[in-house]
């Protein structure tokens, strides 16, 4: 082989390793060589108790849940989507309006790689799953900790992770939500990971101090007369109730007594007359976001439905035999309520909703302004919507 023909090779090759680096680039991926060292490695616990510890400065971080995406953006700050090399497949499907906003407001977020749904993609074929988020090369993954603590034998799919030099957080409201560590968990330790330290202990600060404030008022309550019983609608989706079904409901345990308690379950998923009855409950509260149309799993951007929420009542509880004797529901004390306002600092909204309905000083409306004062400070986009309609 003469010098020409080696020469030509060479530029041939130099070409091709240019073109395949534009193009990595171009799909939202990077080498791991030009990760930015930190001179001071920082280690926080994420929401699993887990010790996460960053050698590198996050330039790009996997979004692998959909309740994430607001997290993330939330205690980051502006600039948020800049950081972001992948987003979980299902916004759309999930939450119709809030995929829509994105898509209308960030639509670069819409061209990057997604993510599988990780509660049947981990069950099925792990591996996959975390092949696909180290394809977009992340200085940090984002993960569900209430999925992943209840899926047996990941220990390989997480040592690919570790394998690769890929530190992965573990973020949870749902399971341990109202509690006076959860805040800090999340938001607190993402915000030294990012260094938003100062804005993530503020949001820290404003949910801790307003879950006290009502936690406070509460104690001075005689919870346990006020005996309530909490009810998931029959036929239960979970692609339409995320896993409500299988969560606690820590708002009925700080508001009243759950007479379900001594059947073992958090609530029933079903119309159950009898229960009904012999727990002479005060209060029923329902899950049901039939009137959104199964599409919003999250709760924002819904349009103002007390309407649709009525209906809902009309047409699928009052008409059921023997409820119009029960004396909640001649005393007005029947409840529709959005259950899945609980991934992050809006899990603040039922407690407050639900105390402000059972008792008239516990919660004001100016205690709520408040709150959705705080919502509209540090959230991405607006919380709104008919989370909650009392039967008339």
């Amino acid at each position: 082989m003469d010098n020409k023909t080696i020469a030509i090779i060479a530029v041939i090759a130099v070409a091709v390793v240019g073109i395949a680096a534009f193009a990595l680039m171009n799909n939202g991926g990077s080498s791991s060589d030009e990760r930015e060292p930190l001179s001071n490695p920082i280690t926080v616990s994420d929401a699993l108790g887990n010790q996460v510890t960053i050698d590198y400065k996050v330039k790009r971080v996997a979004l692998t849940e959909l309740a994430h995406v607001e997290l993330f953006a939330t205690v980051y700050g502006e600039g948020w989507e800049d950081l972001v090399c992948m987003m979980p497949e299902d916004i759309s499907s999930r939450d119709a309006s809030l995929g829509a906003y994105i898509e209308k407001n960030y639509p670069s977020l819409t061209k990057l790689p997604t993510c599988p749904d990780l509660y049947t993609g981990l069950a099925t074929n792990p591996t996959l799953i975390a092949e696909k988020i180290l394809d977009t090369n992340p200085d940090l993954v984002i993960l569900p900790g209430a999925t992943v603590m209840w899926i047996p034998g990941l220990e390989s799919f997480f040592k690919l992770f570790s394998d690769s030099d890929i530190p992965v957080f573990n973020s949870t409201f749902y399971t341990y939500g109202l509690s006076d560590t959860i805040a800090g968990l999340n938001y607190g330790s993402l915000g030294k990971v990012f260094g938003k330290e100062s804005r993530a202990n503020e949001i820290v600060s404003f949910y801790n101090s307003s879950l006290k404030m009502v936690k406070d008022r509460l104690a001075l309550k005689d919870t346990a007369s006020q005996r309530i019983y909490y009810e998931v609608p029959s036929g239960v989706d979970m692609s339409v109730y995320g896993s409500v079904v299988n969560m606690g409901v820590p708002e009925v345990e700080l508001t009243g007594y759950n007479i379900l308690k001594e059947s073992g379950v958090p609530m029933d998923a079903e119309f159950n007359l009898q229960k009904m009855i012999e727990g002479d409950p005060d209060w029923i509260f329902i899950v049901d976001t039939a009137y959104y149309g199964g599409n919003q799993i999250l709760g924002y951007y819904m349009e103002d439905v007390e309407d649709k929420a009525q209906a809902s009542l009309e047409n699928t509880i009052k008409s059921r035999a023997g409820w119009s004797d029960l004396d909640a529901v001649k005393e007005g004390k029947v409840v529709l309520m959005y259950g899945e306002c609980r991934f992050s600092i809006t899990d603040l909204y039922n407690l407050y909703a639900m105390a402000s309905i059972i008792y008239d000083d516990v919660v004001t409306e100016k205690d709520m302004q408040n709150l959705m004062a705080g919502f509209s400070k540090y959230l991405p986009w607006e919380f709104k919507g008919t989370f909650v309609y009392q039967i008339a």
